[in-house]
């Protein structure tokens, strides 16, 4: 008897995402993020200030990076290594007054 494919997991869609592993695949879940389509329209900077907060700890910035670049290939720019966002961040935390 063949039995229909079960439907994956919101960890496994989500890692199917450049940059997303098990661990991040974990955060965005935590923030309530279960589908690559959630990610569109958001602000990157506020889902790393959710996280922290839940979480009670300043995470790497780097985990910022990565939030950037998963919602700026959400909203449709090719996709891009968290690396290339390690500038922009800076350039925009010290904008925002935070460097």
């Amino acid at each position: 008897m063949n039995r229909p494919p079960r439907p994956e997991s919101p960890s496994r869609v989500l890692q199917q995402l450049d940059n997303v592993g098990p661990r991040v695949a974990g955060d965005l879940i935590r923030l309530g993020i279960t589908e690559p389509e959630m990610l569109k329209g958001r602000d990157p900077f506020r889902m790393y200030a959710d996280i922290c907060r839940k979480d009670g700890v300043r995470h790497d910035p780097c985990l910022l990076d990565v939030f950037m670049a998963i919602v700026d290939h959400a909203n449709g720019r090719p996709s891009q290594p968290w690396w290339h966002f390690t500038d922009r961040r800076k350039a925009e935390l010290k904008k925002r007054g935070r460097a």
